[in-house]
């Protein structure tokens, strides 16, 4: 099955995501001790969300104790008739393990329900339900999402083996918000999934700021029920590694200050990393370029004006799904003329009103295309910024602005990525409060946490210091995550203990701890070393 999703040729550039596969692991054997769960992937689109899982599932579909689905929610159609044929059709074609390149044919219920039948009459008869469910003269919508959503769970019982659903670009489920006759649908969702008791979903999502919503918002059925994993670009040594294998595939040598440019151009997205990669190895063997620092920056700008390179075509694809009236694309080129802008400067430009400016950035943010910070608005994607730019109002200009191009886009993405880095931070600090709030009353990390009656995330001082996590029973704790790559030492250590006096200090390393820190850690009953291996035991 899953050469059908994750050709070799794909499998053979795999690069690292470690932690990602370790949480996975995790939860796979938790999931065979008996416990389900449900987790999340989030990040950017084309960064590797859905990788990660291809291989994930390589590595371990084999595995007879265990069912399997993938499900990416894009390939299906947002109706509630056509999806849950969709749905049931894929779950049992996982559970077949039909290698065969013959979807169509499992998008027909009877047909599912034949090949069930020898697998287990019993899972076949949910089918039939469905079946008849969906003849009926008033097709009741709300009864067939239930079964189609119910069939894994209905499958994991009959066959007695637990089953681990993926569900990629899960935030798809929101449109369903367009069918009046179904109830709020992630609420309707949980209350189906919970009963679930031996499945583990792993959701996956590219609209950060809309899954961030869906997972972490008060108000949100799944507040507290999904833990988030976020996916970052490569940093320096794995873009060296991934642009290696690139080169490796392709049979072409990158020469190091080639390589350079290409990290610092791309900031180390895996999916530039890629297109940059492969437009240089057309240069040189096509027009056999010399591949310089210049030419490099010459070749990305030449993949953004021209309207045949893969790069202009995802871009202009970008720019065509932000679906709407007018207003959202009139922001867009406004910010690509003029970024930064306030709501108020882009109101003016475009001649309407701030409120209905508003609407339009809002829903823009929800898809990630446009960020906000200290109440200016920026496009996300520096690239995408520069394409709009061009492709709108000049045309004709990329060479003659190539240096300063090139050094805004480096700028840009040194700063989008510390923003993105910082956005990171504060889904950790949530990851954290989510953690301990699961694991409290529990031995965790070599010591037994209390019972909390007050957890507070984002704990503001009286001087303006921030703690990520405040925690208090008969005795206050303080939790605090040092997420670099780099270990911790005794500095970040005594400058916790500076900013609050507690009974407990927990400092979260995600690379570890030198040796000063770890000896007075040993002899003092009040400091406790955590590493990231702690927090993904939730």
């Amino acid at each position: 099955m899953i050469q059908l999703i994750y050709p070799e040729k794909t499998q053979s550039l795999f690069t690292n995501r470690v932690t990602e596969l370790k949480a996975l692991e995790f939860y796979k054997d938790k999931l065979l001790r008996g416990e389900a769960n449900k987790i999340a992937f989030i990040g950017t689109r084309r960064i590797g969300k859905s990788t990660v899982l291809y291989e994930f599932i390589k590595r371990h579909s084999a595995d007879r104790r265990l069912l399997w689905a993938y499900v990416n929610l894009q390939n299906l159609v947002i109706e509630p008739l056509s999806f849950s044929k969709s749905y049931i059709g894929l779950a049992t074609k996982w559970a077949l393990k039909d290698a065969t390149d013959n979807f169509p044919r499992y998008e027909d219920p009877e047909f599912c329900m034949l090949q069930l039948q020898k697998l287990h009459p019993r899972a076949a008869e949910h089918v039939y339900q469905f079946i008849k469910a969906s003849q009926n003269r008033d097709i009741p919508l709300k009864s067939l999402l239930e079964l189609a959503f119910s069939f894994p769970h209905i499958l994991s019982e009959r066959l007695k083996r637990p089953f681990i659903v993926i569900i990629d670009e899960f935030q798809e489920i929101t449109a369903f918000k367009n069918f009046k006759q179904l109830p709020e649908i992630l609420g309707f969702l949980r209350a189906v999934l919970q009963a679930h008791n031996r499945i583990l979903y792993v959701f996956a999502g590219s609209y950060v700021c809309l899954m961030r919503n869906i997972i972490e918002k008060s108000n949100s059925p799944f507040f507290g029920q999904i833990k988030p994993y976020y996916l970052n670009n490569f940093d320096q040594n794995d873009s060296r590694l991934y642009l290696g294998k690139l080169c490796k595939q392709s049979r072409f040598e990158l020469p190091v200050e080639a390589e350079k440019s290409v990290i610092q151009s791309t900031a180390g997205h895996p999916f530039y990393l890629e297109l940059l990669a492969n437009a240089l190895d057309e240069a040189q063997r096509l027009e056999g370029i010399e591949l310089t620092t210049e030419n490099t920056q010459k070749v990305l700008l030449l993949q953004l004006v021209n309207e045949k390179s893969p790069l202009h075509l995802h871009l202009r694809y970008i720019y065509e799904d932000a679906r709407g009236s007018a207003i959202l694309h009139g922001i867009l080129k406004a910010l690509a003329k003029a970024e930064p802008l306030s709501i108020t400067e882009i109101a003016n430009r475009l001649s309407r009103k701030v409120g209905a400016i508003q609407i339009a950035l809002s829903e823009l943010m929800k898809v990630d295309l446009v960020t906000r910070k200290n109440k200016n608005y920026f496009i996300s994607d520096p690239l995408l910024r520069w394409w709009i730019y061009f492709k709108f109002y000049h045309p004709e200009g990329a060479f003659s602005l190539q240096d300063q191009i090139v050094q805004e886009l480096s700028d840009d993405f040194r700063e989008k990525y510390l923003q993105t880095t910082l956005e990171l931070g504060r889904a950790k600090e949530f990851e954290l409060y989510y953690f301990v709030s699961k694991v409290q009353g529990q031995q965790v990390g070599g010591v037994t946490l209390p019972a909390f009656k007050t957890l507070i995330k984002n704990y503001v001082l009286p001087n303006g210091d921030e703690i990520d996590l405040f925690a208090r029973n008969k005795e206050s704790w303080v939790f605090e995550l040092q997420w670099k790559n780099k270990l911790v030492g005794m500095k970040e250590l005594q400058k916790l203990k500076k900013k609050i006096q507690v009974d407990r200090y927990v400092l979260i390393s995600k690379r570890g701890f030198t040796k000063a820190p770890r000896a007075y850690a040993e002899d003092s009953s009040d400091i406790i070393l955590w590493g990231a291996e702690v927090l993904a035991q939730a």
